[in-house]
């Protein structure tokens, strides 16, 4: 009766990539038997907005079929306005992003990325929730993966999914990002903290005058810590990043000690903690 309930839930998917995405395909074909599928995402690519909101001016929602038969709303918003319209009218069980079409691994990612935003965005309600991504950059890439090993992410997400709806992330962790390598080394997966980079950026002046110019953002690849999630995901495993809300903004009492003595030695000022 129990397994029947949980698997009869709500479950909501968005990403960032745009609701076309081959995906969000992929993501709504490994759990659409399991319980009742919601896609909200936004109409066109909205990667690298972070855990960025659409305040002060209205979301337009238009219902579309995609698939041939399959309803979805495509919204010109964010995917984190997809998880506020959700709460909004039919509360999900679950936030399920992506699956977005190149890694987000690091902390770099973690705080860049959109496809992360919406799950970010879901645990501070309540919601617990899977952010999915693939280290690859095109749809072509994704068209060209084996069966086998579509099989299998596709069997990996329907578990988890599966698993959190009816126990809940365990560990006291509030949301999870999943990554997918390239080709995949073995079907162990790991769990694995962040690296801080997993690119170094740089701007490009492309052109310009005495009054504007224009630059574009170019990444070059780091070599992160081998046993951080980057570092895995390289070395062609799957790995997943619990994040943890409470440790955001959290430092150690040491820290917050010589933080307090340091800035009050700076503005003159009696600083405590």
């Amino acid at each position: 009766m129990e397994e029947n309930h949980c698997l009869n839930a709500s479950i909501l998917i968005t990403n960032d990539d745009g609701v076309t995405s081959p995906g969000l395909k992929l993501l709504y074909e490994s759990v659409k038997n399991i319980g009742r599928v919601e896609i909200i995402a936004p109409k066109t690519s909205r990667s690298a907005c972070g855990h960025g909101m659409t305040l002060h001016k209205s979301i337009r929602a238009s219902r579309i079929t995609l698939w041939g038969s399959v309803h979805a709303i495509a919204i010109d918003g964010l995917p984190a306005d997809a998880v506020y319209i959700a709460l909004s009218h039919n509360r999900p069980d679950i936030v399920l992003s992506g699956i977005n079409l190149g890694d987000n691994t690091s902390l770099q990612s973690i705080l860049a990325s959109s496809t992360i935003g919406a799950v970010i965005h879901a645990a501070l309600n309540g919601v617990p929730g899977v952010a999915f991504s693939i280290e690859i950059r095109d749809e072509n890439e994704l068209h060209e993966l084996s069966e086998e090993y579509l099989a299998f992410i596709k069997k990996l997400i329907r578990k988890l999914t599966e698993s959190i709806l009816c126990s809940s992330i365990p560990g006291y962790v509030d949301a999870l990002s999943v990554n997918f390598p390239r080709r995949l080394r073995g079907k162990e997966v790991y769990i694995a903290r962040p690296a801080t980079l997993r690119f170094r950026q740089r701007a490009e002046l492309l052109e310009g005058n005495d009054n504007e110019q224009y630059y574009r953002l170019i990444g070059a690849p780091t070599n992160p810590p081998p046993n951080s999630d980057a570092g895995l995901l390289l070395q062609g495993h799957v790995v997943i990043t619990p994040l943890c809300l409470e440790y955001i903004g959290q430092c150690s009492e040491r820290r917050l000690y010589w933080l307090a003595r340091a800035l009050g030695s700076a503005i003159e000022a009696s600083v405590k903690i």
